[in-house]
């Protein structure tokens, strides 16, 4: 029989008793005899009876704790003895009200139900913890039974005989069970307290900048400058004899790899120095031919140096466009090497342009950041044609995502920025870009590499490449293969890759940027957290480094790799 039957059964007993006292004593009091009115009004105050008592009687025995839990049985078969406040639990993740304790009709394996009673929730979204109702005590709370008291609870012991899952009616609480009383003035007496408090203090807080120029900070480190320590990354320390970070393996797709299989090989190099007449001679072509046949080139910056990768022995030859003379020079482990040219050729002066092209990776992880670096990177070009008047600055813009995504690469060729109607046409093509997809960590960085190399970059500019990215390439052999071959062809033309390393960045990440940066004779960059845009930065721990701002950093590499004199970093908390 349910619940309800047995209620409106006992009811029914209360008021047919009501009656009868009624036509037995009435009479007696008024000395009257018995009359069927006596009746009607037992009647009526069986009624009364019945009509407070129903509501309260169901309520406590059946009524759900959610709407959401309507259809399900109230009732809990459990020896565990019920608290106040609790009931069913609502399926599919209802919401109670704060403070419900709720079952969710699980008994606690291993432990007696008279002991430990149901897992409940505290307010149905996974506070959760056991009745414990040994020693005829409902106390609650906890995660394990030796936790289940709730912490900063008064509630009274709750009556221990009442029957699983009915809801106890506590005394000091029964003005809520109204709804049309109690609702309006939560809502009145909460609401007005929570604008006034916590709002005026969080927003501020948590609204971002508006994206402008100056305002992300980064760092550049030049690891040819510092070859003894970069190599220490890959070999012992001489003085500690242990491994450096980038010796060893790292986690990748298919598990853990080592650094080594990406053929990225740094740690043999000749620094050649090529001049004319005591003046460094710029762009000239070096290449180092091995025994083997194998072909490591790289073109001389604007102080007439070299740095030639992949191998120690060998013949180097140097040539220069300005010049028909081709110079031979054997090599057996000299890690330095000079070389001069008697005569250049007369022709006309080469045009002094600065050719710069932006790679961004702009897929989903770049959303915290994109936003600010659209307007850094489009400052950083209006602050260089203006240092150099007498220059034309070519631009070209590739930005590329991963497999799978709807637009996974879009070029833009180079134009002449210095007029100011090209810039304007490419600065819109740079704000209008979004961080979307990717899927994946890894990206079609490679890809997005060999594409940039490729393109009509001019013999005898300034060439720079700044990589804008927080992910690895993938890391199987097709695409590790990929960007070594996309590297070497930067070095050879000449391309210096300046890498600015992301937020969300990790240490492949970092092994990536500087391979690129050291192997074109570029410099690697790394975006901190000094300006509080972004989420957290990857730490390549180089103390040495100026923290900047990143817009000042760029135009002064620009500047420095275009005249070959570079000034000093100015920290970002002292520039103005």
């Amino acid at each position: 029989m349910k619940k309800t039957d047995e209620l409106n059964n006992a009811l029914n007993e209360i008021g047919d008793d009501l009656i009868r006292d009624a036509e037995d004593n009435v009479p007696a009091l008024i000395g009257k005899k018995k009359r069927s009115w006596v009746k009607w009004v037992g009647i009526a105050a069986a009624a009364v009876v019945a009509a407070v008592a129903i509501p309260i009687g169901v309520n406590s025995i059946v009524r759900p704790k959610n709407n959401a839990a309507s259809g399900v049985d109230a009732a809990v078969t459990t020896e565990a003895a019920a608290i106040e406040n609790s009931g069913t639990a609502a399926p599919g993740g209802a919401t109670f009200a704060e403070g419900d304790f709720v079952f969710t009709g699980e008994e606690k394996t291993g432990f007696s139900a008279a002991e430990i009673g149901k897992y409940y929730s505290k307010d149905g979204k996974g506070d959760t913890g056991y009745f414990d109702t040994s020693g005829g005590k409902g106390t609650y709370g906890g995660t394990t039974p030796g936790e289940v008291e709730a912490p900063g609870d008064s509630r009274e012991d709750p009556d221990t005989n009442a029957e699983p899952g009915t809801e106890l009616i506590d005394e000091t609480k029964t003005e809520p069970e109204t709804d049309t009383e109690t609702e309006p003035e939560t809502e009145t007496e909460t609401e007005p307290e929570t604008d006034t408090e916590t709002e005026p203090e969080t927003e501020p807080e948590t609204e971002p900048p508006v994206p402008e120029p100056g305002q992300l900070t980064a760092a550049a480190w030049d690891d040819n400058a510092h070859y003894l320590k970069w190599k220490e990354l890959f070999l012992k320390n001489e003085q500690n004899e242990t491994s450096g970070k980038f010796s060893g393996t790292y986690y990748g797709e298919s598990g853990e790899q080592t650094f080594a299989s990406w053929g990225l090989d740094s740690l043999n190099r000749i620094e050649v120095t090529v001049t004319f007449a005591g003046m460094p001679l710029f762009d000239a072509l070096v290449t180092l031919t091995t025994a083997s046949g194998e072909r490591y080139s790289a073109r001389t910056n604007r102080n007439g140096i070299a740095y030639v990768f992949g191998g120690n022995a060998g013949t180097l030859t140097v040539t220069s466009p300005e010049s028909s003379e081709v110079h031979t020079v054997p090599v057996n482990g000299e890690k330095e090497v000079a070389v001069t040219f008697e005569t250049l050729d007369d022709m006309e002066k080469t045009a002094d342009v600065i050719e710069l092209m932006y790679v961004v990776d702009v897929t989903g992880s770049m959303g915290d950041e994109l936003r600010y670096l659209r307007e850094e990177l489009g400052d950083v070009i209006k602050q260089v044609v203006r240092a150099n008047p007498d220059s034309r600055v070519k631009l070209a813009l590739l930005f590329y995502r991963d497999d799978g995504d709807e637009e996974k690469f879009r070029y833009v060729e180079f134009k002449d920025v210095t007029d100011p109607a090209d810039y304007e046409s490419h600065y819109t093509v740079l704000t209008k870009q979004e961080a979307a997809g990717g899927g994946d960590t890894p990206e079609a960085l490679d890809e997005a590499l060999e594409m940039a190399v490729s393109k009509g970059w001019t013999t005898g500019s300034t060439k720079l490449l700044f990589h804008v990215f927080d992910a690895p390439a993938h890391g199987n052999s097709e695409h590790q293969s990929r960007l070594k071959s996309a590297i070497a062809s930067a070095a050879e033309q000449g391309v210096r890759i300046c890498p600015i390393m992301a937020s969300g960045a990790d240490e492949l990440t970092e092994y990536t940027a500087r391979s690129e940066a050291i192997l074109t004779g570029g410099t690697f960059i790394f975006m901190t957290d000094d300006s509080g845009i972004g989420y957290s930065h990857f730490d390549p721990q180089l103390p040495d480094a100026v923290h900047e701002y990143l817009n000042l950093l760029m135009i002064r590499l620009i500047n420095g790799y275009h005249t070959g004199t570079f000034a000093e970093p100015v920290p970002w908390n002292e520039a103005k």
